[in-house]
Parts: structure tokens; C-alpha cells; sequence
């Protein structure tokens, strides 16, 4: 899977659901919707630097003012553009001073998360 190229991207267990999810340094930056769309925290940053772009791209669904983005994608076209904004994301989650990155939450840790959700 493309998403899982992008470096820091790791995948495990969703804080809201049974599904998989994409994590960065220990912050779960994606995950999958019922629909088949890709939720991204892009984070506030992201989402002010590229706001006209993404509120004119039918692809995206903005949430107010929130982190989060929804992504719908049925062609490769819309796939890379996914990606793209994916690899945006998970820039702004990596350690800034170069360290490994945090592994995914598990066990009780996860579902401290689970509870608090």
C-alpha cells in the first residue's frame, strides 16, 4: 500500500473503531471510513495552507475547525492526490529533531484511547 511508503507511516489499531489505522510518532494521522473514503489529520497548519485548495476540491470534506479532512477517492488521479496530502500530514506528526519515530499504541494503552473515545 502506497500510504505505507511514506516515511513514519505505520499502521495499527484505530482509537475509534475495529478497523486499521495510520499512525505517525504515536499519533494516529488516518483512517479508513464505512464508505470506503480515507480520513487525515492534516492538522490546523496544513489545512490554513492549503484551505482554497482544499475547499474547492469535491474530493475533500473540511470539519469546521478540526485537524481532520475527508478524502474520497475513485480514480488513480484522486488516489495520488491522497497521498500527497497523506505525505503532507505525516511530515507535521515526525519527530522534529530526527529520532525514531513513536511505534502505534497497543494493549492497554490502546484501550485507555478506546475508553476515552
Amino acid at each position: 500500500m502506497r500510504l505505507l511508503e511514506i516515511p513514519g507511516v505505520e499502521e495499527g489499531e484505530n482509537s475509534w473503531g475495529p478497523d486499521t489505522a495510520l499512525w505517525v510518532n504515536g499519533t494516529q494521522m488516518a483512517n479508513f471510513r464505512r464508505d470506503g473514503g480515507l480520513e487525515i489529520r492534516l492538522s490546523r497548519r496544513v489545512i490554513a495552507e492549503l484551505k482554497a485548495r482544499l475547499s474547492a476540491d469535491r474530493r475533500v470534506a473540511l470539519r469546521g475547525n478540526s485537524d481532520w479532512a475527508g478524502f474520497r477517492f475513485k480514480s488513480t488521479a484522486d488516489f495520488d492526490f491522497l497521498v500527497e496530502m497523506a505525505g503532507r500530514a505525516a511530515k507535521v506528526y515526525l519527530p522534529a529533531d530526527g529520532t525514531p519515530p513513536k511505534p502505534p499504541p497497543s494493549g492497554a494503552e490502546m484501550a485507555r484511547r478506546k475508553a476515552f473515545h
